[in-house]
């Protein structure tokens, strides 16, 4: 197999290109429009032309790709230092992608559920709704009855 930058139609980036390139995608109007759209094309379309006004030729789709790759980088380093004992690691760009991801909820979600177990806390005299949440809490998933078609 040749190296990537052997193979045909692969183009290298140079780290200017890319700092401009997350520059242009950073940008709070292009953030919006992208979060507000399933198709994207024309969002990508303008990122590219404003690559061209920075003097760089790219194809929407290679900015795409481009920020596709640079997402999953971050978030792969991002989850592996989510994970206690573990030594810290990054990836290049990081500081600038962790601007514009860092509270994204597709990086960073907004609740997490641990496990179906809660802790149990002592039973008070007359069960109130603290004794009944605890009581709800303490239960496996298997026998909650399906806590998510309660709501819960």
């Amino acid at each position: 197999m040749r190296p990537p930058s052997e193979r045909p139609g692969h183009i290298q980036w140079k780290g200017s290109e890319v700092t401009d390139l997350i520059n242009i995608w950073g940008d709070s109007s292009i953030q919006a429009k992208l979060e507000g759209s399933y198709r994207n094309r024309a969002v990508y379309e303008n990122i590219s032309s404003e690559m061209a006004e920075h003097g760089y030729r790219r194809s929407w789709l290679q900015c795409q790709r481009k920020i596709k790759s640079l997402r999953a980088k971050y978030k792969e380093v991002k989850d592996w230092n989510k994970l206690s004992g573990r030594q810290r690691i990054t990836c290049p760009f990081y500081e600038e992608l962790d601007r514009i991801l860092g509270d994204k909820p597709s990086v960073q979600p907004l609740e997490l559920l641990d496990s179906c177990f809660g802790q149990e806390e002592p039973e008070e005299e007359s069960p109130g709704p603290a004794a009944v949440a605890a009581s709800l809490a303490s239960r496996s998933c298997s026998d909650t009855g399906g806590l998510f078609a309660h709501g819960l």
